[in-house]
């Protein structure tokens, strides 16, 4: 992730754009960088200053028992990653990621003012606490709930909707592998810079409406991708396809399969690959299954080879998925135990001066920060060197983290060897 490379892949801007069929206009390339770290950059101060401050608004603000708004703010990062999800469901089939992005940036805004002005008007917001135990004070109304919940809800809604699509939309724009490596580096390391200062001081509402002017800013450099349609429609369709072909046996010759009609789908030229071979069925042309003209009679009993490359392709990252998914569960964990565990703490480190404890979480995002350079200029290169060859893009998160579990295992640890 070296500045170099940067640049280099910059001066090589002039093979990484696309030109438009209406006036000519360059589109894509690494100037679009600038206008999605930008936006990034100002959605996630926005999205990690009310995040990280969740729990400590809720128990001292809204006089809710710690157990509650910890429960309350595991819901609601269960509920960004779930809009996300169907955000980029819905940009890559209907929408695309440029409207999607504006829309759930729009709503994020909408919530950012509706959760500000709980802290600014007193009517919004139970009495203070003066006891300093939670349960012992006055409650919140319904209608300040209701406020409190419809702001979290649009926060939910718009956080999670850009948070995938903006990622894919800013790997649309380069068109090479190696350059789009060096982008997933480069974003991840301005959204743990952009988390870090978000977890510290922020404005919310100003940061989020500077990272949509940004993003708008960059709307004629963009390059911008056709919707698809829906990806579960090819997948069922393969799947139904495959079964109702069941009793057909495979065949090795490329000419008994369905690459499409007048070459419209035709981006495959060999015979469907060995993996996952039960359902090149799909794929099998059988009596009926075309028209006169070549067009297919029956869509849910033959697919085109792509398409069924494409429903491989989306098993294979199953495995690398679904481990995702045992990653995911500690670290949402441990962002509530992280605050929780910071409000029973001393956070004096002068008598002027007192840690936020929803500031405590910083330190895992300059962790990554560090990590990000470590395993980039130190680990790969070192692994170059004893191996002659370079980590392939498959074996990159599985290395990344096997490092970072041990670096976590050993710090869990290393507290319980001390007491």
């Amino acid at each position: 992730m070296a500045t170099f490379e940067l640049q280099q892949s910059s001066s090589n801007h002039d093979d990484e754009v696309q030109i438009s069929s209406s006036g000519g206009t360059k589109r894509g390339g690494w100037i679009t960088f600038l206008f999605i770290a930008g936006t990034v950059m100002g959605l996630t101060l926005a999205s990690w200053g009310w995040l990280s401050n969740l729990i400590v608004c809720l128990i001292e603000e809204f006089n809710v028992k710690s157990v509650d708004a910890a429960q309350i703010s595991n819901i609601v990062n269960g509920c960004i990653c779930v809009f996300a999800i169907a955000a980029a469901i819905v940009a890559d089939s209907f929408f695309g990621s440029f409207s999607v992005i504006f829309f759930c940036s729009s709503v994020n805004l909408l919530g950012l003012t509706l959760f500000s002005l709980t802290a600014m008007l007193d009517s919004l917001r139970p009495p203070h606490c003066e006891t300093g135990l939670p349960g012992l004070c006055q409650s919140p109304s319904r209608v300040q709930f209701v406020v409190l919940y419809f702001g979290l809800a649009l926060l939910s809604v718009g956080t999670g909707g850009t948070r995938s699509v903006i990622t894919t939309m800013g790997a649309n724009q380069l068109h090479r592998l190696k350059y789009r490596e060096i982008y997933f580096n480069w974003f991840l390391f301005v959204n743990c810079a952009g988390a870090a200062i978000g977890s510290t001081a922020i404005v919310y509402v100003e940061d989020n409406l500077i990272g949509l002017v940004i993003f708008l800013s960059g709307r004629r450099f963009y390059c911008y991708d056709t919707t698809q349609g829906s990806p579960f429609v090819d997948l069922t369709c393969v799947v139904v396809a495959c079964f109702r072909k069941r009793k057909v046996l495979l065949s090795s010759r490329s000419e008994d399969y369905y690459y499409g009609n007048d070459g419209k789908e035709n981006t495959v030229s060999n015979k469907p690959e060995k993996n996952f071979r039960i359902l090149n069925r799909a794929a099998m042309k059988t009596e009926g299954d075309l028209k006169e003209d070549g067009s297919v009679a029956k869509p849910w009993r033959l697919c085109t080879v792509q398409r069924v490359e494409d429903v491989k392709s989306l098993l294979g990252i199953l495995p690398l998925w679904s481990s995702s998914l045992l990653v995911s569960t500690p670290i949402a964990i441990q962002g509530s135990l992280t605050v929780l565990q910071a409000l029973t703490m001393d956070r004096h480190l002068s008598s002027y001066f007192k840690i936020p404890a929803g500031s405590f979480g910083v330190i895992v995002f300059i962790s990554t920060s560090i990590s990000l350079l470590l395993v980039d200029r130190v680990l790969y290169p070192m692994w170059r060197k004893l191996s002659g060859r370079s980590p392939t893009t498959w074996s990159r998160p599985h290395d990344d983290r096997a490092f970072h579990g041990s670096l976590s295992i050993c710090g869990v640890k290393t507290p319980q060897s001390g007491t």
